[in-house]
């Protein structure tokens, strides 16, 4: 089943015919069929996607529907919905609610689940879906989530909904939507008090540190307002953030884009999410905002979702980027959106953890290519005052041709800011975990390369920073 879907995605990604894919996928499709007892979520997802990205005949939902009815256990590909949902988003389809309602066995009790039953319109399993409710053992972790085997043997009562983090993820997400339901103002949403009094209340959650969330708050948020201010905005383009977590930057840019907008209201920002409970939770919190109509949470990976951007709302309409989500490809999905001719003119890109744990292609990419100026800011992160990261602005001046390719020790360095992140994630358990003392040295690390290729960051001082015209005049 491994080798079978592997080739399946390598005939999606490699310049093949469509014709000659669409075969090969047939081919595969059938004999996955002798081999449903093998399946599994990666190969699942595999498989999936790419049918969904040769456009073959056999629709996603068509083929996962009968993989289930063939009483595959629902538990067994639990990572594809994003796929599905992706899918049924693009196509407008009704078949979102089911999609929706397939994560509720493996998602946390309690309020994740009640979060996904909102937005599924309360739509319920039909009784042909098997799915197992017993925690995962070990030979059905390391079918489904190899890497978690290793985990697995230091924290033996692994539920199917646990990330393995130093203080586990989903308890977390769980004690945050209590605490925003419980503390948000009920009633009619005020503009813009009430989005101000949700970002208000993610920053009071996060300044525990058993609470401590990921997100750009403090002098991260200055920047991301000051690049927003900087430039001026015309009516059709909106901003984009990929990256959504749980809505705490879609929350900030809709206010920003209602300050811009003379209090108007307009569905303006667009947000991207590849975990669908996540983007369920981030839902959440934007409708109790009133931010429903303001921000569209898209579910699926960046390069996946990104071409919308144009079907949506047409060419040179990006006026606006926000890159918080795996580093190591923010460089693939920006010049992605400058060859499909997203980005307005003058449009500004801003990158969060670019030193930590890094972003350098994209560094490379917005320093040394003739399509964009650079600016990088320094700053402490997110309550830890005693790490440093980089924040990247970058202007679009227009298409003028692509960077000269990146040294192969950035390549090195990239691959190695990856290996970082699944570290934090818990993913390298003989490695141990990452403590601040571990990724205040690897910021170091990082920028110690910045520096001797000559890109340096300046330190932000607050808001009455220069804007781009000043700083390059």
């Amino acid at each position: 089943m491994h080798h079978l879907t592997k080739f399946a995605w390598a005939s999606a990604v490699l310049p093949y015919p469509s014709s000659c894919s669409h075969e090969f996928l047939t081919l595969v499709l059938s004999m996955v069929e002798q081999r449903l007892s093998q399946m599994n979520s990666p190969g699942a997802h595999s498989l999936l996607w790419s049918l969904w990205a040769v456009g073959h005949p056999i629709s996603v939902g068509t083929a996962f529907t009968k993989w289930l009815r063939l009483n595959v256990d629902l538990s067994n590909m639990s990572t594809v919905v994003d796929v599905l949902l992706m899918d049924a988003e693009w196509q407008r389809s009704i078949d979102e609610s089911f999609w929706l309602c397939l994560l509720i066995p493996a998602s946390r009790t309690g309020s994740p689940q009640k979060v996904i039953a909102k937005w599924s319109r309360m739509a319920e399993l039909p009784n042909w879906v098997v799915q197992s409710s017993e925690p995962w053992d070990l030979s059905k972790v390391e079918r489904n989530r190899p890497e978690l085997a290793k985990y697995l043997q230091r924290f033996s009562a692994l539920q199917k909904w646990v990330q393995p983090t130093s203080s586990n993820h989903w308890d977390k997400l769980s004690a945050l939507i209590d605490f925003v339901d419980v503390r948000l103002k009920w009633g009619i949403p005020e503009f813009p008090a009430t989005p101000l009094q949700l970002l208000s209340l993610l920053d009071t959650f996060a300044q525990s540190r058993e609470h401590w969330l990921k997100v750009a708050g403090g002098a991260k948020a200055e920047v991301l307002e000051h690049a927003f201010g900087s430039r001026k905005w015309k009516d059709f383009e909106i901003a984009l953030e990929c990256g959504t977590f749980v809505g705490y930057t879609a929350t900030r840019l809709a206010v920003q884009m209602w300050r811009k907008g003379a209090g108007t209201i307009n569905a303006r920002v667009m947000t991207i999410e590849v975990d669908p409970v996540q983007a369920c939770i981030a839902r959440h919190f934007l409708d109790l905002a009133g931010l429903a109509r303001a921000v569209e949470v898209a579910i699926g990976q960046v390069k996946d979702v990104v071409p919308r951007v144009i079907d949506d709302f047409g060419a040179r309409s990006l006026g606006f980027i926000f890159m918080d989500y795996k580093g190591s490809i923010f460089h693939s999905d920006l010049q992605l959106l400058e060859h499909l001719g997203a980005l307005a003119v003058d449009g500004m890109e801003v990158a969060d953890n670019v030193a930590l744990p890094g972003a350098p292609l994209l560094l490379w990419h917005l320093a040394f290519g003739p399509s964009w100026t650079l600016v990088a800011y320094a700053m402490v992160e997110f309550f830890e005052p005693n790490t440093e990261d980089w924040m990247a602005l970058g202007k679009y001046t227009g298409p003028a041709g692509d960077a000269p390719p990146a040294p192969a020790s950035w390549e090195r360095l990239s691959w190695h800011t990856d290996h970082m992140r699944r570290r934090a994630c818990g993913l390298r358990p003989t490695e141990g975990d990452m403590f601040e003392e571990d990724r205040v040295v690897y910021s170091r690390h990082i920028r110690r390369h910045f520096t001797a290729a000559g890109i340096e960051a300046q330190p932000w001082v607050g808001p009455s920073d220069l804007d781009f015209e000043e700083e390059h005049s």
